[in-house]
């Protein structure tokens, strides 16, 4: 048994924790040793709780009320991947429109970890299980503004060769877990399903 989804953060981690591609994990040294004392409170609530595998209840993500919380899951992963650039045009989904797309301008590449400090965090919070929870290539497809592939199929099968070299990466530093969240596109509309 294992929670989906993320917990509220502490007044006292603010801010985007990791560094997008061309900056340093972490941000600075205070937000880390925020982010990890946040990961250790979660963890030890998760396994007071009794839960089989344990998460960082996202705590990474730089949302501070319920509002906000679409707007670092529309960019925390394509910004961390070549060939995407960040804070493109409004979404064209009108439930989305306040938030901007990132931009797809050239072949999808792994780069550099993207959940490191995830597994890293988590490994010095908990010795149970833990995983790593994000959205998978075909959700990361149809949230972006492709102006490289013209093909949402071939967009995705490059995130997935990304994901899987992540993965695999995360896998050799030690997790052992992983919450997908799927996307189907039957229509130009979306539906969306959470796979733990």
């Amino acid at each position: 048994m294992s929670m989906v989804g993320g917990y509220p953060r502490p007044h006292w981690l603010q801010g985007r924790v990791f560094g997008s591609l061309h900056e340093p994990l972490y941000r600075s040294s205070a937000i880390r040793v925020a982010y990890e004392d946040a990961c250790r409170l979660a963890a030890q609530d998760q396994e007071r709780a009794g839960l089989d595998i344990i998460a960082d209840a996202q705590q990474y993500f730089d949302w501070e009320s319920p509002g906000l919380q679409l707007e670092p899951i529309f960019h925390y992963i394509t910004e961390m991947l070549g060939g995407v650039q960040p804070w493109g045009p409004p979404n064209e989904q009108q439930k989305y429109a306040k938030f901007y797309t990132a931009v797809v301008t050239d072949k999808i590449e792994w780069v550099r970890p993207i959940f490191e400090g995830v597994v890293a965090a988590m490994k010095a919070a908990t010795d149970k299980p833990f995983k790593v929870a994000f959205l998978g290539p075909a959700q990361n497809s149809i949230i972006v503004d492709d102006r490289h592939y013209n093909d949402n199929v071939a967009l995705a099968m490059d995130i997935a060769a990304a994901l899987n070299t992540e993965l695999k990466y995360l896998q050799g530093q030690g997790l052992e877990a992983l919450q997908l969240t799927t996307s189907c596109r039957p229509t130009p509309r979306r539906c969306g399903r959470s796979r733990s």
